[in-house]
């Protein structure tokens, strides 16, 4: 029954308070950065009625009261679930500020009453949002938030659905005092027991692999470049070292000769380069879903590409060039 899973629940979160070493601790039944997530459609106004295939969606979270201020989930508006929203008192519910800015923008959403159910067999009930909290990126950092209810565990009439399959205590642990579970309940069946460190390193090990291994391929193919071009160059002032004698013979400046060979390779730059920009314009979006923070046709992105390889090429260009400054005219001529 409802009642004897809640009093369970308060009982197992005393006990971390008070035996386990903790200063604070809450239970949820969705662990921000999990991917998981519940949902059901909402009816805005709390009409029960008017429920249809066509009215939005959002996540549903069952928290207990303490839970957003021991992440530090910033309150944007209104206030957070406590002790009083319990069976006695009006169903309370907490929005998250991505689903207040879908549902009334540029309106007050606190007060607001709104209907879903907490599964596909029951009525759809009439809940009051009472506060508006920041939003949290439940399928990791790299995607958007979406909309997302949050209500506390006193007042969830299937407790047992929502904590039975899976529960996440968040502890806070208390200075000087180890962190240790089997204190509060030897038989209390922990799975893990991780840092929230922990939790976004999981999060992100598939993006942060893909970037890694993306940044190993364009190291190597700047180097390619690099040697390409330098190859390029240099057989080209083998071959022109001839011309290059003549026109040190006849009194050309080496400084103008050194010149003319780094233009070169400036032109076979840019020429390089924009053809590799617009071939990324192509493919980027291939990569869009690895990408974090910045589009695939970021400014910066290519301007900075675009400067790094025009310094490699101009550095690797610099050999070859010095080498046909210093080309003997007489030397070159009798090679001929």
């Amino acid at each position: 029954e409802p009642p004897e899973v809640i009093a369970g629940l308060d009982g197992i979160l005393e006990r971390f308070d008070v035996q386990g070493g903790f200063d604070e601790v809450a239970a949820t039944s969705h662990l921000p950065l999990s991917g998981a997530r519940l949902g059901s459609s909402v009816q805005l106004g709390g009409d029960t009625e008017q429920m249809g295939t066509n009215s939005p969606h959002a996540a549903i979270k069952v928290v207990t009261p303490g839970y957003f201020e021991l992440l530090g989930i910033p309150l944007v508006e209104g206030r957070f679930l406590n002790r009083d929203d319990d069976a006695a008192g009006e169903l309370a519910v907490v929005i998250n500020q991505y689903a207040a800015e879908r549902y009334w923008s540029g309106e007050s959403a606190v007060g607001r009453l709104i209907a879903y159910t907490e599964n596909e067999e029951e009525q759809p009930v009439q809940r009051r949002v009472v506060g508006v909290i920041g939003d949290v990126r439940w399928a990791g950092p790299q995607r958007d938030p979406t909309e997302e209810l949050y209500q506390t565990h006193l007042q969830t009439t299937e407790v047992w659905r929502w904590f039975g399959r899976g529960m996440s205590f968040v502890v806070r642990e208390r200075k000087g005092a180890p962190l240790t579970v089997a204190d509060v309940d030897p038989d209390l069946p922990i799975v893990r027991f991780r840092s929230l460190s922990d939790v976004l390193d999981s999060s992100v090990a598939a993006p942060r692999f893909h970037g890694t291994l993306l940044g190993l391929f364009a190291w190597l193919a700047l180097l390619l470049a690099a040697v390409g071009t330098y190859s390029v160059m240099a057989f080209s002032v083998r071959q022109r070292a001839r011309e290059i004698g003549i026109r040190v013979a006849v009194g050309a400046d080496r400084g103008a000769v050194m010149q003319s060979v780094m233009l070169s390779g400036a032109r076979l730059a840019l020429t390089g380069t924009a053809v590799g920009a617009v071939g990324a314009l192509i493919l980027s979006r291939f990569i869009s879903s690895l990408l974090w923070g910045v589009g695939g046709a970021d400014p910066l992105t290519y301007v900075v590409v675009a400067g790094l390889l025009g310094a490699v090429t101009l550095l690797v260009c610099f050999v070859p060039a010095t080498r046909a400054a210093r080309v003997d005219p007489v030397v070159a001529l009798r090679a001929e």
